[in-house]
């Protein structure tokens, strides 16, 4: 089938749709270029515990959006698609939502791969030993044993079409796909944050002589209860002493610090962790612009510091180096030229090594996870959408 009979697009989501991905989503961009488009969120028929706990913090009220309450009427509604419609993908190829990905496949519609976000970096090092080996083999459990298998077995075996078409970000957002086959075409685009940057870039920033701290809402983040575990680190031990940093920062540097709160944080419901200091969601681009250095753990918003070639000083804590995500800092660290430095400790920080920018791991990191280089310089949504139509 051609792509330019297409006439609808329909994006899967497994979270509730909100303002922040409503824009990511490029919807109004692409109903601009003569698209009908629908969100669909499977969100509690998958993971009716999320769609019980979480409340989207920035909530879109759009007739477009459509919610499912169970699979059977999920997999039936999309399996009834035609082949006027395109569904894009959002969310991982696993076991648990292997109902929607053969709904799909049992469908007339094509569907496409949304990798443009994909973050495709091995989370882990050389540090693990042969017991933390036998602790995983210890707890492996059957359904364990499946998920791992799920992803490798032969789409064809178990009914399952390849994507026609995958949306890149980096050169690494095609790693490790698995449902893509010889006839798979790839738009190569940008990371969505790209597009945040290509509207901020043209804007005059202001002298704020300030530290912007990319907060990964590390306690209470929502995909903790997707994966069924408990949070890396505790709040009554991380806030304080991040607190305690924080003021170490604004001393030795004077630099106010500012807090990008995460996107699908909710700290107005919750008490004062950061100590009064300035809070902001939802405009992470600009502060980290007009910052003179940016503190994180790990965070998809580093993209933004590697744009802006803002400097970067990597923080961790014993607990949260000892847990899952310990890896996570001490990897994205390295990616930046960076070591993380250990906030429970009192050593002397240099600074001058902090505030400096090392520009060829900085080019390397863009390449290889926001922009593939010499890709079009345009809105993601409409790279797609110019794809479609010339088809």
């Amino acid at each position: 089938m051609r792509l330019s009979k297409i006439r609808d697009i329909v994006f899967i989501v497994v979270c509730p749709l909100c303002e922040r991905d409503f824009r990511r989503f490029g919807i109004e961009l692409l109903e601009k270029n003569g698209f009908n488009v629908k969100v669909w969120d499977i969100t509690a028929a998958l993971y009716p515990e999320v769609s019980e706990r979480y409340i989207v913090p920035d909530p879109v009220n759009w007739q477009g959006c459509r919610v499912f309450d169970d699979i059977s009427s999920a997999s039936f509604a999309i399996a009834r698609l035609d082949n006027e419609t395109l569904i894009v993908t959002t969310f991982h190829y696993l076991r648990d939502r292997y109902h929607i990905w053969k709904a799909i496949s049992d469908s007339k519609a094509e569907y496409v791969i949304y990798a443009a976000d994909n973050f495709n970096i091995r989370m882990d090092d050389s540090r693990k030993t042969a017991l933390f080996y036998l602790k995983k083999l210890k707890h492996l459990t059957l359904g364990k044993f499946l998920d791992r298998i799920f992803p490798r077995l032969p789409l064809s075996l178990i009914g399952i079409k390849p994507a026609r078409l995958v949306l890149i970000g980096g050169r690494d957002s095609i790693k490790n796909l698995k449902l893509m086959k010889n006839g798979t075409e790839v738009i190569c685009a940008h990371a969505s944050d790209y597009d945040l940057y290509l509207k901020e870039k043209a804007t005059s920033p202001r002298k704020s002589s300030t530290a912007v701290f990319l907060d990964g809402y590390m306690p209470f983040h929502i995909n903790w209860t997707y994966a069924n575990i408990d949070s890396p680190v505790k709040p009554e031990n991380y806030y304080p002493l991040l607190n305690r940093f924080f003021d170490r920062v604004e001393k030795e540097l004077n630099f106010k610090v500012i807090i990008a709160a995460h996107p699908r944080s909710d700290y107005k419901n919750l008490i004062d962790y950061f100590k009064g200091r300035e809070c902001v969601i939802g405009n992470t681009v600009k502060l980290v612009k007009e910052a003179d250095l940016i503190l994180s753990h790990h965070s998809a918003a580093l993209n933004f510091a590697n744009l802006f070639y803002k400097p970067v000083c990597f923080i961790t804590t014993r607990e949260l180096n000892q847990s899952f995500k310990g890896a996570s800092v001490r990897i994205m660290a390295g990616l930046f030229g960076k070591k993380p430095i250990f906030i429970d400790e009192d050593k002397k920080i240099d600074w001058t090594s902090e505030l400096s920018v090392t520009r060829a791991y900085y080019d390397n990191y863009r390449n290889a996870y926001i922009k593939v280089l010499g890709s079009e310089e345009d809105f993601m949504w409409q790279i797609f959408s110019n794809k479609l139509k010339e088809d």
